[in-house]
């Protein structure tokens, strides 16, 4: 068994003993990162002054994808997967957490991530556009899916037609002003699209698949 020098042991004991933050700059130290393992008897290196932000994202209403959000702490970020579960690496200190999604109102929250340790942030996206619009009757959409044309049957007169890719950008917009309406999708790529649909009195929501 490797035997650890007097100085090292000294060190080792002064480490345990007092808590203190050690300096930002020893986690990119040469000589830090070989004594830190030296004692541990793990190659390293360390970052000895990294945190972790961790969390679940959760979408209230609406049509989104949740592996869609955008999680934010000053400069890093990341996405959640399907679950909605997200981690990222940060330097310690203190972070407002801002989780993003077109469609949804944003959420944040102030936190403090501590060395080596895992700050939990869990935060909730709330629809901005109602349930009701997403199954309002008074509106038939079809085929759906559909190889490229796409029929819009109204109640009342069709005032706007905003049609938005699974991230929520907005592809394209018509202005039918009839009840009745043929709008042509071949040109869009194979995907997800969410319609924003108006009348004078009001909006539908359709989810449509491009084959």
């Amino acid at each position: 068994m490797k035997k650890m020098k007097p100085a090292l042991i000294a060190v080792s004991i002064l480490l345990s003993m007092l808590p203190f933050t050690l300096p930002a700059q020893w986690s990119t130290d040469p000589a830090m990162n070989n004594l830190i393992s030296g004692l541990s008897g793990d190659p390293g290196p360390y970052h000895l002054v990294d945190g972790t932000l961790a969390g679940t994202i959760t979408l209230s209403g609406g049509t989104g994808n949740v592996t869609q959000v955008l999680v934010q702490a000053s400069s890093y970020t990341t996405n959640p997967d399907a679950s909605g579960y997200y981690s990222m690496v940060v330097p310690s200190g203190t972070y407002t957490v801002t989780a993003s999604l077109a469609g949804y109102t944003s959420a944040s929250q102030i936190v403090i991530v501590t060395p080596a340790n895992i700050t939990t942030v869990n935060l909730t996206l709330n629809s901005t556009v109602g349930e009701e619009a997403i199954h309002a009757p008074g509106l038939t959409v079809f085929p759906n899916p559909t190889a490229g044309m796409l029929n819009f049957v109204s109640a009342e007169p069709i005032n706007r037609i905003d049609a938005m890719n699974s991230i929520g950008e907005l592809i394209f917009s018509l202005d039918p002003a009839a009840s009745e309406y043929r709008a042509d999708l071949s040109s869009c790529p194979a995907g997800i699209y969410y319609l924003v649909i108006k009348t004078a009195s009001k909006t539908y929501i359709r989810k449509v698949i491009r084959n």
